[in-house]
This record gives C-alpha cells, structure tokens and sequence, in this order.
C-alpha cells in the first residue's frame, strides 16, 4: 500500500486497520458469545459512523475516507458478518457457495472498498476485487489447513469433501484420509479459475491503479502454485516467500 499516493494509502491504512481488529477478535482468546457481541459492538459503530458520530479512533479516522470515495456501508458490515463465522465454536462449510460467500466477506468486502479508494473504474472493480478476493482467500485455506484444524475450522466444504469419499468427522486424521488430496486439488483449481478471472478484468482496468493488487498477486498466485507442486501430504514444508523474494516483488511492481 505504500506505492499508493498519501491520501489513498491512508484511507486504505485505515481500511486495513479495522480489519485487523475484527479479525482479532475472532482469532482471539475469548469465548464465542464474548466474540459476537465485541463483533456486534462493531456493528453499531459503523452505523455510527455513517450517520456522523463515530466514537473508536478508528472509525473516526475512516470519517474523512467515507467522504472522499464514497465507502459502501454494507462492506463493512459484510467483513463483520465473515468475521462472525471464525468467531464460533467451529467452522463447518457445506457448499462451495458457502465456502465462497465466505470468501466474498473476509476479503472481497476489503477489496471492494480498496477499489473504491483507488478510483478503479465502477464497471470492473467490484468484479475484479471479488474475484481476486476469492482467490487470495482460498490461498490462504489452503496453506492454513493445519493451523485451521487446531483451531476447529474447517473449510473444506463437506460437498466437496463427499464427492472425493471424505468424512470430515473428526478432523483428527483428516489430511491422512483416502482422497483428502484430491478435495484440496479440487478447492485449487476453484482458486486458479479465480486468479485467471482477476488477471482478464485486471487488463481492463490497466496497470497504474492495480499496482497494489498486483503486487499482491505476485505473492499469492506463486504460492498456490507451490501448494499445488508441493502436494497435500507434506504440511511441514513451508511455502511462505522470503523478506528478499518480497522486496523484489516490491521492486518489480512498485517502482517499474
């Protein structure tokens, strides 16, 4: 976000801010009916926010943004609602429309907001950010499958799973079952579609304003692709790209 003009980034800055405190609470230590209503408290702050009487620095960092480039309320409420979802017990997903609604209010609300901020064009912007949206965040599951598991998140959907012959239950000994590889190569070809979408709409949008995306694509898309090559047996190996392979990213995207 640092390539982005000072006006822009700090909008985003406090985009990403607020994501990260309502992603903490759901990531966080406390109970879930604890984490619902601190989730809820949210809910009511944007809706403070947008009638003009924001009370959390944050929100009131976001007032000046709102009113720049016009941020669409139901984003925010959508990222809550995704949110809510982690907050729970356990995560269970039937159907991949479950698995990308959730995509579409963990990370394509936040895209669709950097889109507004970023003044790309109304007519392909809000596709390209739920498309990308969708494939980061499919990314992320499937490199976070181990750490999910711990926490009783499964993302996985069951459909999925069950047309491979998977039974989910109990996650204990799940990546070991006969065709679990195969339901997370399936999951896979989901993100690669996406990705292939964000890279068609990318284009008609141009290359100065979707640098930050970019950049973030050259991240992401390389590390499905490891996943991809490494397979769904050696979840020891890491994937993640180095400080140095990221600042020539950095390099490549930001300064070319």
């Amino acid at each position: 976000m640092r390539i982005l003009p000072s006006r822009r980034r700090r909008a985003i800055h406090a985009v990403y801010a607020l994501s990260r405190v309502v992603d903490n609470i759901a990531d966080g230590s406390g109970s879930p009916a604890d984490k619902l209503r601190a989730l809820a408290g949210w809910h009511e702050e944007v809706d403070r926010l947008y009638t003009g009487n924001p009370q959390h620095p944050l929100t009131k960092a976001l007032a000046g943004a709102i009113a720049d480039f016009e941020l669409p309320k139901g984003e925010f409420h959508g990222l809550i609602h995704g949110m809510e979802t982690d907050a729970k017990t356990q995560v269970r997903l039937v159907s991949m429309d479950d698995l990308l609604l959730y995509c579409r209010r963990v990370a394509g609300t936040v895209g669709i907001l950097c889109c507004h901020i970023m003044g790309l064009r109304r007519e392909y912007g809000p596709q390209f950010a739920k498309v990308l949206g969708n494939a980061f965040q499919l990314t992320n599951i499937l490199r976070d499958i181990p750490e999910d598991a711990a926490r009783n998140r499964l993302y996985i959907p069951k459909e999925v799973l069950n047309n491979f012959g998977v039974e989910p239950e109990p996650l204990e000994g799940l990546f070991v079952r006969h065709g679990f590889t195969a339901a997370c190569a399936c999951v896979a070809e989901v993100a690669r579609s996406q990705y292939a979408e964000a890279e068609h709409i990318r284009k008609q949008l141009g290359w100065w304003r979707t640098r930050p995306p970019a950049l973030m694509n050259a991240i992401y898309r390389p590390t499905l692709e490891r996943l991809i090559a490494r397979g769904w047996t050696r979840w020891d190996e890491s994937i993640r790209p180095g400080r140095l392979n990221q600042l020539w990213l950095i390099m490549q995207h930001g300064l070319r």
